[in-house]
Formats: structure tokens, C-alpha cells, sequence
């Protein structure tokens, strides 16, 4: 089994996002916003037909939950979150085997 482009750049956004979890919840500095992420809207899917409106659609929700971790540092719990949500509700319909472990990535 070869990953595809989109399941890679997932897998790193995971790790990414679980140092990115621990910063927040020690109240360090949370850094710039890996401009990687951005390939999330190029990135070829195992089923290129599974890049659809819907997939763009919570793609750009993840996106800007993302950017808004860095915009608005004070609020970074919720806006990680939020970002936990947008994966969570596209996961829900094209790809569930990851949803257990994106739910781990929640800041309680």
C-alpha cells in the first residue's frame, strides 16, 4: 500500500497538530502557521472524486480554524478545536478509520 499525497500531508497535520495541542495546553508560544497545510487544497487523494465541494468546503473550514490558532493566540484551545471539529465533520462522510484518533487530538 503506497499513501497518497493527501493521506501523508494528513498524517503530518496530525503530528503537527499533537505538538501544536501540548504548546497550548502549557501556555507556550504557539509559532507561525505551517504553510504546508495550505496543500491541503492540491494534495491528489487516493479517489481523486472524493476531492468534491463538500471536501473543499471543510478543507477551508479547517484552514481557517488553523490560522486563527496563530491570529488569536489567546483563543487557541477553542480555535484548535474548532479545527478538530472541521476534521471531524468531513471525516464523518469521506473517510472514517481515522475518527478515533483525531478525537484525541480534543484540548479538554
Amino acid at each position: 500500500y503506497e499513501m497518497s499525497e493527501m493521506s501523508l500531508l494528513m498524517e503530518q497535520m496530525y503530528v503537527d497538530n499533537q505538538r501544536l495541542k501540548e504548546r497550548i495546553k502549557k501556555g507556550d508560544t504557539i509559532g507561525k502557521f505551517p504553510n504546508h497545510f495550505m496543500k491541503i487544497h492540491q494534495a491528489v487523494m487516493t479517489d481523486p472524486a472524493e476531492n468534491d465541494a463538500f471536501f473543499k468546503e471543510q478543507a477551508e473550514r479547517f484552514i481557517k480554524a488553523q490560522q486563527l490558532i496563530y491570529e488569536d493566540p489567546k483563543n487557541a484551545k477553542k480555535h484548535f478545536n474548532d479545527g478538530v471539529d472541521a476534521c471531524l465533520s468531513c471525516h464523518e462522510v469521506k473517510c472514517g478509520g481515522p475518527i478515533p484518533r483525531i478525537k484525541k487530538l480534543y484540548i479538554q
